[in-house]
């Protein structure tokens, strides 16, 4: 097996693991926000909290996969970009946004308005998982200029793209809340959002990982980058709770103030993970297949998981006293599968399979 087919083996299961724990960020109080539930004081709170934290490198990885295959291409042209891969990106945004509208709208019996759907296709008010397609939009439209920066940055300037986000999304925000006990921002104009921008920083990273760093000298560095990583995510559960204790409130959004701060070193962990553990075999290039189908489980998960069907059936296990544990699982697992079946159908239907990547 080819250097370049084991590359894409390992970016493929990198999407798998991404696209199941974009699920688990959406299942609320059955998983995500599961540990608020339990009481601070027993292990429980603690694991589901980590978890909660952990689970929110899934969308930088996504732009640092697309980042590593873009940024390579040589031939990419403005036109290409615009004509092809944004028009695509805006059609399926379009197209899906209505289907969402539609269904939601059934589900809670509101009349339909062509005035509020555009008012909330506008502003991304139909689903809000929806913001990584509108967020795509703009990192397609933002290649070439990050496809010039890639191409002069060595090591030094790499580190230094990370200190800088570690600083400004990291420590700082820490550090003010300790202090005036409250959620402060700098002034806009010294905030250097250049470099705390998701379509920017995240897709720089993935392309540096996947073509700038050399397996053979890296590999004794993965285990100390866990302990600091596992570190950060501790603090980062530790400030939430603390966070909680201030405010003398727990909410699914109020929570997640701290949960990005130290993001990037959790993605880049997973993903030099993967990228060294990824071994060539014939199972692993079987799996990696399934990768493909992990933007239309994006588009679907949402869908499935609102459907009555399917909150009978967590309700049922619910009511059989299972694990909360194990029932954020199996929901994660069948929202997976679900939406999984339902991309592969289409995928094999001429004109609309291109409505989920193909």
């Amino acid at each position: 097996m080819t250097k370049e087919k084991n590359k894409i083996i390992y970016l493929e299961i990198l999407r798998i693991i991404a696209a199941f724990f974009v699920i688990f960020n959406h299942t609320g109080n059955d998983g995500f926000f599961l540990f608020s539930l339990k009481s601070s004081n027993h292990l429980p709170f603690w694991i589901y909290a980590f978890i909660s934290v952990f689970c929110k490198f899934a969308v930088p990885l996504f732009f640092m996969i697309s980042g590593s295959l873009y940024l390579k291409r040589d031939n990419l042209t403005i036109k290409e970009i615009y004509l092809k891969r944004i028009l695509k990106i805006f059609i399926i945004t379009l197209v899906f946004s209505t289907i969402y509208y539609l269904y939601l709208n059934h589900l809670k019996n509101v009349d339909i308005s062509f005035l509020s759907y555009l008012k909330q296709l506008i502003t991304c008010g139909i689903s809000s998982h929806f913001w990584y397609l509108y967020m795509y939009i703009i990192f397609l439209m933002t290649l070439p200029f990050l496809k010039i920066i890639v191409n002069n940055m060595d090591h030094k300037l790499f580190n230094y793209l990370i200190i800088i986000m570690l600083i400004f999304d990291g420590i700082i925000p820490i550090i003010n809340f300790l202090i005036f006990k409250e959620e402060l921002t700098f002034y806009r104009l010294l905030t250097p959002i250049w470099a705390l921008n998701i379509v920017f920083i995240y897709p720089i990273v993935g392309y540096y990982l996947d073509n700038k760093i050399d397996l053979s000298q890296h590999q004794k560095r993965i285990i100390p980058l866990w302990i600091i990583n596992i570190i950060l995510i501790i603090i980062t559960c530790l400030m939430t709770k603390y966070h909680a204790n201030i405010i003398h409130v727990l909410s699914e959004k109020t929570s997640q103030i701290f949960y990005n701060n130290f993001v990037i070193i959790n993605a880049i962990t997973i993903f030099l993970t993967i990228k060294y553990l990824t071994p060539n075999n014939k199972f692993n290039s079987i799996l990696a297949k399934t990768g493909k189908y992990t933007f239309g489980i994006y588009l679907f998960h949402i869908l499935v998981m609102k459907t009555p069907y399917f909150n009978d059936f967590i309700t049922h296990l619910k009511d059989i006293n299972l694990n909360t544990g194990l029932i954020a699982l199996i929901m994660c697992l069948t929202t997976y599968i679900i939406s999984f079946i339902i991309t592969f159908a289409i995928s094999n239907i001429p004109f609309l399979k291109k409505l989920v990547g193909f």
